[in-house]
């Protein structure tokens, strides 16, 4: 008997536009996201790089591999520091 399941993993083209702020600092902004849907997990949304300010993002050591995905590089928007004087 065949084995007729779901897909695992299932890509959508999102239909909103999807814009990442950190504070009023655009990060990113798309109208050309895709929509992971992995079962047992939330969805989450795929930004082309080209869409992205690359230079607004610091590259993390992180690095972890999907069987199903490959593997993944992580960025995050670098620290601020603030000082205030007295």
């Amino acid at each position: 008997m065949a084995d007729h399941t779901e897909p695992r993993i299932t890509l959508h083209p999102h239909s909103r536009r999807v814009r990442i702020l950190t504070g009023d600092t655009l990060i990113a902004d798309t109208r050309n996201a895709i929509e992971l849907r992995e079962k047992g997990y939330p969805h989450r949304h795929y930004i082309p790089k080209e869409d992205v300010d690359m230079a607004k993002l610091s590259i993390s050591s992180t690095v972890t591999h999907c069987p199903f995905k490959g593997d993944s590089t992580y960025y995050s928007p670098p620290h601020i520091q603030c000082s205030q004087g007295l």
